[in-house]
């Protein structure tokens, strides 16, 4: 047996303890690649995929209060041949995570989380992702139920343990997931490989802690074993740590303390739902049934929407009074919703997208003739909702930046979700010179955004020539889910 010095997962390990890479304050769902590689008999061997993290939870939180930290439902895709290898199963599928939370001297003055095994969660296992046409058509992982001559699957388990004995550590609690207990318990097929849908997994935190800071869901190892059966039969036990930063942070936060560094500066989750309409004068065009040869054109996008909860930390903006782009604290407090204002320009057609799929996340159209979406998302701060809205003195802010039009095959949902994320640095107003990002759902279910998916994703029907996709009902209307945030940095 040979051990490799480290390992790329599988794509899309959407499940408690996933590696996982980028900043969680401005996205929920993260892309990065681990590139890890040995020498074996088989000369160099790399296993190079993607991971996917999809974890979602409050920005804000108050002082002991409760909150629920969610690993999304996804797929976790176990490839069926790795460079010049062909994989015949895969065992010992283990992700480890943590939940940073606020340490205190006792475990009472300390971030609380439910340990133990979590119930209820329901994972299916499809071996051959490439038969029954394309469609998956997984079955339980319940020790029972079996793909054809193939099975049956153990039922993974997802288990929060408690802080270690030692000093210091109050407040951080240690989620292992174990996808595999073993044994080549997951065989892969075909041309793809195999599958495990994912379920929702909850955190449970029972108590964000006494005072303000800050919990990270961090991804820390991911170990599996890849049984190798041609050129030669071997096994490659892997091992690899993923980036440090935090796959999703709540931010504990109470009004007139000290200011908390890590804190937003502003930072708005809106409620699940929250529409919007947003136009585009020349978006999306398709030209013929080849997404390859249509025209480019120049569209201008533009719309709004407004959405509540929205948190200024006050004693920030106050400590900023001076220098003018800071606000009272008495205004900030009062700070519950932002009017949120978008307008861009792009040249291209119905792939000006990026798409998010199990090779990571890359842009559609040819850079050399086609540029996404640049431009503004402005904000006005309110102190009430509509419909009787009111204006808050807190000044709005300007993020200028790319603004894309994002397709993401990777959620286990029957149609690719889409969604703009729009990332760039604050130009004017409050948190000028810090970074700002904002998420937001389109409604996958109308025509305009399902022509846009069938230009783009195979599978889907072609849409229809010789139409722009944005500037005519129903538009391009916001349906806003789980990742659903504006942020707004420090400098």
């Amino acid at each position: 047996m040979k051990r490799l010095a480290a390992v790329g997962l599988a794509a899309g390990l959407a499940t408690a303890g996933l590696a996982v890479f980028g900043s969680a304050a401005d996205a929920t769902i993260t892309v990065g690649a681990i590139n890890c590689s040995s020498a074996t008999l088989l000369g160099p061997v790399a296993i190079r995929n993607p991971s996917v993290s999809h974890v979602t939870g409050p920005i804000w939180a108050d002082t002991g209060s409760a909150a629920t930290i969610t690993n999304e439902a996804g797929l976790t895709v176990l490839p069926s041949t790795v460079g010049p290898a062909t994989i015949g199963s895969y065992q010992d599928l283990v992700n480890k995570s943590q939940i940073v939370g606020i340490a205190g001297a006792t475990p009472a003055l300390s971030t609380i989380v439910t340990t133990g095994a979590i119930a209820g969660l329901n994972f299916l296992y499809d071996p051959d992702l490439a038969d029954n046409g394309g469609v998956p058509n997984p079955v339980p992982m319940n020790g029972v139920a079996t793909y054809g001559a193939l099975g049956p699957f153990a039922a993974p388990t997802v288990v929060v343990n408690p802080p270690l004995p030692l000093v210091g550590v109050n407040g951080t609690f240690e989620v292992v997931t174990t996808l595999d207990p073993g044994a080549g318990n997951l065989p892969v097929q075909g041309s793809i490989g195999g599958g495990i849908f994912t379920p929702d997994v909850p955190i449970s935190i029972t108590n964000v802690g006494p005072v303000d800071g800050v919990i990270d869901s961090v991804a820390t190892s991911t170990t599996l074993t890849a049984n190798v059966t041609a050129p030669i039969a071997t096994s490659a036990v892997t091992t690899c740590a993923p980036g440090a930063a935090p796959n999703h942070t709540i931010n504990v936060q109470t009004d007139g303390a000290a200011i908390t560094a890590r804190h937003p500066v502003i930072a708005c989750k809106p409620a699940p739902g929250t529409g919007g309409i947003f136009k585009d004068s020349k978006g999306w065009w398709s030209g013929d049934t080849n997404p390859l040869t249509v025209e480019n054109y120049g569209g201008s996008l533009g719309g709004s929407t407004t959405w509540g909860g929205c948190r200024a930390p006050d004693q920030r903006l106050q400590a900023w009074t001076t220098a003018k782009f800071g606000a009272l604290a008495t205004d900030a407090v009062q700070l519950q919703g932002a009017t949120i204002s978008v307008k861009g320009k792009h040249f291209g057609n119905c792939t000006n997208v990026d798409e998010l799929t199990a090779a990571g996340q890359a842009h559609a159209a040819d850079s050399s003739q086609a540029y996404e979406i640049q431009g503004t998302v402005a904000t006005k701060y309110l102190t009430a909702l509509p419909p009787v809205a009111v204006a808050n003195k807190v000044k709005g802010s300007t993020i200028s930046g790319a603004i894309r039009l994002v397709l993401d095959s990777t959620q286990a949902t029957a149609v690719p979700a889409a969604r703009f994320e729009a990332k760039g640095v604050v130009t004017k107003g409050t948190g000028i010179g810090g970074t700002g990002s904002w998420t937001a759902e389109l409604d996958n279910s109308q025509a305009p955004i399902l022509a846009i998916i069938g230009c783009n994703a195979p599978g889907y029907s072609p849409p229809a020539v010789g139409i722009f996709r944005g500037n005519t009902a129903p538009y391009l209307n916001l349906l806003t889910g789980v990742d659903a945030a504006l942020v707004i940095n420090a400098p």
